[in-house]
């Protein structure tokens, strides 16, 4: 059984809890104090340096790179990378800074965008790219 390193992670917070909670029943004279003071600190860094290492781990797994200039009309439509409507928004705000643009008309982009659904749904287009489909439907208003 493989363990993902989330669950391990949790597995091993279970863990050192449990060892805290142990440490708690002991009864404790002054000369003890300190000792639990610096157990409790040893428990807090090596804890703190495993969050650390495992928060390192799952960053590393989330970055990927996407080349829009190569997602095609059938990836866009059947959802095969990402929701169209997340594709479609990078792409108007792509299109508005090539024309200078700062203000989004989103009843504009709604009707845009189903335009662009429609036309990427016909089979005939699947392979097309999405960007050279917009500038066939919607146009690049340069």
């Amino acid at each position: 059984m493989s363990i993902l390193p989330n669950e391990l992670l949790v597995e091993l917070l279970n863990s050192v809890s449990k060892l805290a909670s142990n440490s708690g029943n002991l009864l404790l004279s002054f000369g003890k104090c300190h000792q639990l003071e610096n157990m409790s600190m040893n428990r807090y860094l090596i804890v703190s340096g495993f969050v650390f290492a495992f928060s390192l781990v799952s960053s590393a797994q989330a970055q990927v790179m996407l080349d829009v200039t190569k997602i095609t009309c059938d990836q866009f439509v059947h959802h095969k990378l990402l929701e169209p409507r997340l594709i479609a928004a990078w792409l108007s705000g792509y299109y508005h800074g090539k024309r200078d643009t700062q203000v989004i008309d989103l009843e504009k982009f709604d009707e845009n965008l189903s335009k662009l659904e429609g036309f990427c749904y016909q089979e005939k287009n699947f392979k097309l790219p999405v960007m050279q489909a917009v500038e066939e439907v919607i146009g690049t208003g340069k």
